[in-house]
């Protein structure tokens, strides 16, 4: 579990590490320069994108149902070997640190797609196809948002409300 954290936290400075040593960014405008931005449209914003993972997601799963590939019991049982502290992160931190290094960090330098693809790869913890492809999905609803609005914050609220959804369901159904 404080491998969980050590390994988030570290993953969040890898933007902020390029930003201020490879891109000469002043450590003022790192948060602007990964779209840190709050607006009268970021909570309308987040909700919307929340419901649209959703229902990507779920579309997702049924054709992977359909198809007969869905592995979703290979998720469930990863995420009760979880600590409780563990599956905070995922609701919280993991969403701040994986949305600035991936919409906010790498989808202006190497597109929607490939962030997306990276993004889905770096889900493989969990063994799951299902999760493989759900999530660079997610990736490509976030990244196509971001590079609109270029307001990071709102995917942040998204993937977290997301997150938290999807736990809820794993324990509760």
């Amino acid at each position: 579990m404080i491998e969980t954290l050590i390994t988030v936290l570290s993953i969040a400075f890898i933007p902020i590490f390029l930003l201020l040593f490879f891109e000469k960014t002043s450590l003022k405008q790192v948060p602007r320069k990964l779209g840190f931005v709050y607006n009268k449209n970021t909570l309308f914003n987040s909700l919307k994108l929340f419901l649209y993972l959703l229902i990507a997601l779920f579309l997702v799963n049924a054709i992977l149902a359909f198809l007969g590939l869905s592995d979703e019991g290979k998720i469930i049982d990863f995420i009760k070997t979880k600590s409780i502290l563990t599956l905070l992160i995922a609701i919280t931190l993991s969403p701040i640190v994986e949305e600035m290094l991936f919409r906010g960090y790498l989808v202006p330098r190497i597109g929607v797609v490939f962030s997306s693809l990276v993004f889905g790869g770096l889900h493989y913890a969990y063994g799951s196809t299902t999760q493989i492809i759900g999530t660079i999905i997610a990736g490509i609803i976030l990244g196509l948002n971001y590079r609109k609005n270029k307001d990071l914050t709102s995917c942040i609220i998204a993937h977290a409300l997301y997150n938290a959804t999807s736990l809820m369901l794993f324990f509760y159904l």
